[in-house]
């Protein structure tokens, strides 16, 4: 009986079993989907989400070793460059004793920079590889030794050097490994950002100029070598040379591209003196793009409204703006970030038309993540115009909610750099705090202070009006203790702390002991000399 059962079983078994490729049909292969190297990190990291009670990748995740403050956090992230740095200069000063493989394949960032001299052995090859990896000095150097042994570079490397050199005026571009530096020293020349916006720091008579007449005399593109030179004149301020050359262009039948319309568009405010005459000359210029059978692009858009965000004090710019937005959407071109970012300042002025343009655009992005993705650097000033208006202009708490749940379902880093992201929790912070009860503000504070964000002075100090406000006593003890970590201890904020706990302990009397121990705790910092330049009012 069970030998007839196995039997049967192996039977009904295999013939369930069995298959032929015949009885499939035709099989259809998939089409490949290209996938970058970081898909499958970006996948993972998509189920987890942000975790705000971390400490941020730069710092050594060890309460220890965590900086708190912003001057600590400052202080911290530089010091770890100029670390990095002196380790390269470690290795390019004493490059010989750094020969050895320590990758296979051998990765070049670790490989000590080659320095190039007149004796160096150079040829074009060498001079393409420069041009790739952008190394603006290295391409002028060798170029240069070439041209002194008279070894002869083609056309075409020239018009490269050519687009490299005016891209970036004949200087070494800021380095991505230097991230807090380069901020650092933005930060710091913000206060020139206006001088700086029309400055020309193009060099006349230069290296570019040089090799552009190189190109144009040895039977290279003229077309494309107008268009390099114009575009690298326009970029670096010498708006008056670029606009003869391109007078020059047009009666000479030289054909222009749209990357020379798009930075002409962008500073056409510098071209006429009225806001009427400014927008008149961008007409002019989109019309002779439409004749010449040139086709704009995102960057034409992005072009024109940063020109409007210049003159948003005429009173027909939000109208010229809804137009332009409306006619390049017909041309099948949709708005990115930064398009938005340009059209919030547009309207910021008017608050009634502002939480319109404000909803729209939400709207938009919510049923369209996909428009979210970076399409142009500027992409990252969005978020932190978008929360500046809502918090300062708007007062709107469920505008700014819509727009942080934005921010966290979609590419966190689009927040810009530690300065942009603590300029924009300031303004959340703030906005919170004016339209929220003190419990279910302090609720947030707790989530996001200290690893994402450490409130500014001002920002304490509102907090603890807010304390005195809504009789949020309880709250003074976390109030004192952040005030010892993020090394905020001053004179009017600890006597405004020591008010509001004389009041809580009046109050409430069931919290005069933990009133009595912040008391104590502030005399016993003062008295341990650890808090510099404090003085006491005597009031």
């Amino acid at each position: 009986m069970k030998s007839n059962f196995r039997l049967l079983l192996r039977r009904s078994l295999g013939e369930n079993t069995r298959t032929y490729s015949s009885d499939v049909g035709e099989i259809k292969i998939p089409q490949r989907i290209r996938r970058s190297p970081t898909d499958i990190l970006k996948a993972l990291s998509s189920t987890v989400g942000v975790d705000p009670t971390a400490a941020h990748y730069k710092f050594h995740d060890d309460p220890y070793l965590m900086p708190y403050s912003n001057p600590s956090k400052r202080s911290y992230a530089l010091s770890q460059e100029a670390g990095r740095k002196a380790a390269q200069w470690v290795r390019q000063t004493h490059a010989d004793l750094f020969q050895h493989k320590v990758a296979d394949p051998l990765i070049e960032a670790y490989v000590p920079k080659v320095e190039y001299n007149d004796e160096s052995n150079v040829s074009e090859q060498v001079l393409q590889n420069l041009i790739d990896t952008q190394q603006v000095s290295d391409v002028i150097t060798v170029y240069q030794i070439l041209k002194k042994r008279e070894i002869g570079v083609s056309v075409a490397t020239k018009q490269r050097i050519l687009e490299l050199v005016s891209f970036y005026n004949c200087q070494d571009p800021l380095s991505d490994q230097w991230v807090e530096e380069n901020w650092f020293r933005q930060s710091n020349d913000a206060k020139n950002a206006t001088q700086r916006l029309g400055k020309k720091t193009w060099k006349d008579d230069g290296f570019a100029e040089k090799v552009f007449e190189e190109v144009v005399q040895g039977g290279g593109d003229v077309h494309s070598a107008h268009c390099a030179l114009i575009c690298g004149m326009l970029k670096h301020g010498q708006v008056n040379r670029a606009w003869k050359l391109i007078e020059e262009c047009k009666q000479n039948g030289i054909k222009l591209n749209t990357e020379v319309y798009n930075e002409l568009l962008r500073k056409s405010v510098f071209l006429r003196e009225s806001h009427e005459m400014v927008w008149q000359l961008m007409v002019e210029l989109m019309v002779e793009m439409q004749s010449a059978g040139i086709r704009p692009n995102l960057g034409t858009l992005n072009s024109v409204l940063h020109c409007l965000e210049a003159i948003a004090g005429n009173k027909n710019t939000r109208m010229n703006a809804q137009s332009v937005l409306l006619e390049f959407k017909n041309l099948g071109i949709e708005a990115s970030l930064a398009s938005y970012a340009h059209l919030i300042r547009i309207f910021v002025r008017d608050a009634g038309k502002l939480s319109g343009v404000i909803r729209s655009i939400l709207d938009t992005l919510e049923k369209n993540p996909e428009l979210i993705k970076p399409k142009c650097p500027a992409d990252n000033l969005f978020f932190l115009r978008a929360m500046d208006a809502i918090a300062n202009t708007l007062g709107d708490r469920e505008l700014a909610s819509r727009l942080d749940k934005l921010l966290h379902k979609s590419d966190y880093s689009l927040i810009g750099n530690s300065f942009s992201e603590s300029t924009y929790y300031r303004f959340y912070f703030l906005l919170l705090m004016r339209t929220s009860e003190i419990d279910e503000f302090m609720d947030f504070y707790y989530k996001f202070v200290p690893n994402i964000y450490v409130p500014e002075l001002g920002v304490t100090q509102e907090l603890m009006n807010s304390v005195e406000a809504q009789m949020g006593w309880k709250h003074i003890p976390k109030l004192w203790g952040d005030l010892v970590l993020f090394e905020q201890v001053r004179t009017n904020l600890v006597g405004k702390l020591l008010s509001l706990a004389m009041q809580g302990a009046s109050e409430e009397p069931q919290l005069a002991p933990a009133m009595a121990e912040v008391c104590w705790s502030i005399w016993e910092k003062l008295q341990s000399g650890s808090v510099r330049n404090f003085e006491w009012s005597g009031k």
